[in-house]
């Protein structure tokens, strides 16, 4: 995929800039990336703080051919493609916490939003926005007790552009076996469950007001997560469903 990397000072939002770009005819591959972002979004409504000179802010424009329940898939690809770059970067080896946050010693490195815009009943455009803690040290209490960075892990500072690079590379290979195998996730279930800090443990799905206790097995061919319940039968969640995290913390 050939790509277009803009470098802003500052946005509201990578998302809402990259939105904007779309509806003015960019073409995908376009990646904004940010130093400072003043309004940037987590899943569930939740906020990112993206101060000046810190960390990662950057959304990727894609114009896939599938359908739009599908688009899920391509949120847990990016979170291969962020482990792996920070990874090949830095040394340091994260895992997900289904379905796309990295983790690294059960505190959260990097966060992602997947949006999309319609065109009647398809996909007009999929806008993956990745928040990554790099050079940030202080987080306020609330956020210091599942947040870490890298250069609190490393103890050392890193170049932001290579990682945004690194991560567009990593994120072509695995989005061409994606569209390869019919834009479905079935060759990269494998890999992804060997990233997967959850697989094979205790997890507490929130559903509804009420938790389940239950065992992550893995995911499937659409990157929905099997967990086995307690009465030995197996459920597949799908990411936009519930909130499913570790029985004694974060992960």
């Amino acid at each position: 995929m050939k790509h277009e990397i803009v470098w802003l000072a500052e946005t509201d939002s990578t998302n809402l800039e990259v939105m904007r770009r779309f509806r003015a005819g960019a073409e995908e591959g376009l990646l904004v990336s940010a130093d400072q972002q003043t309004a940037g979004r987590g899943r569930r409504g939740r906020t990112w703080v993206t101060p000046p000179g810190g960390n990662i802010a950057m959304s990727l424009l894609l114009k896939p051919e599938i359908v739009p329940d599908d688009a899920p898939q391509i949120t847990l690809i990016a979170a291969m493609a962020v482990r792996q770059a920070v990874l090949r970067v830095t040394g340091v080896s994260g895992m997900i916490k289904w379905p796309n946050d990295i983790t690294v010693d059960g505190k959260k490195i990097t966060g992602i939003l997947t949006e999309m815009e319609l065109a009647g009943l398809k996909i007009g455009c999929v806008v993956v926005g990745i928040g990554i803690n790099v050079n940030l040290t202080e987080y306020p209490p609330e956020v210091a007790k599942v947040a870490s960075s890298l250069k609190l892990i490393t103890g050392r500072e890193w170049d932001r552009k290579e990682i945004v690079r690194a991560f567009l590379e990593e994120f072509d290979r695995y989005y061409d076996v994606f569209l390869q195998n019919g834009c479905t996730f079935a060759a990269l279930r494998q890999e992804y469950d060997s990233m997967l800090v959850n697989c094979g443990r205790e997890v507490l799905i929130t559903e509804e007001g009420r938790e389940i206790c239950a065992r992550a097995v893995g995911v499937d061919e659409r990157g929905q997560l099997i967990v086995k319940l307690p009465d030995d039968s197996e459920r597949h969640i799908y990411a936009g469903e519930v909130s499913v995290r570790g029985i004694y913390g974060y992960t």
